[in-house]
């Protein structure tokens, strides 16, 4: 038996059709998924350091790590509404995991300013670096 997938009422929508065959899953790619021999799931598809695991469209749904019995039925090829891209996601989760909403305001606006996170990156080695000589511990 299939259980209903949560992918509907994230908000985005798929067709018949917008399945195709292919089971060699690229990470951030939407995936059909046959998890624990008879749960059909329609999720991200996601490679994390040493992980593979499926993420749900909505952050409110745990993420399912991909087991050697479990198998990748399709990728999804057509979306009729755009889900959120993965990055997007991500940014669901830091709230929903209960991160500072500072640190969410500090992204945002570094994100509006066109500042990109390596350039974020080293700033702050400068800034700590000075920082250090300042206090004479470098």
């Amino acid at each position: 038996m299939a259980k209903r997938s949560d992918w509907r009422r994230s908000g985005a929508k798929y067709t018949s059709g917008g399945l195709g065959p292919e089971r060699n899953a690229q990470s951030g790619q939407i995936v059909t998924a046959l998890v624990n021999h008879n749960e059909t799931t329609l999720k991200y598809f996601i490679k994390e350091n040493d992980r593979t695991i499926l993420r749900a469209a909505n952050p409110n749904y745990d993420d399912i790590e991909l087991k050697a019995e479990d198998q990748i039925q399709g990728v999804v090829i057509k979306v009729l509404k755009d889900p959120p891209p993965v990055n997007a996601y991500r940014e669901f989760i830091y709230l929903k995991e209960g991160h500072n909403q500072e640190w969410n305001q500090v992204i945002e606006d570094a994100i509006s300013y066109g500042i990109k996170p390596e350039q974020v990156r080293n700033m702050m080695e400068v800034q700590w670096g000075m920082l250090q000589k300042m206090l004479g511990k470098a």
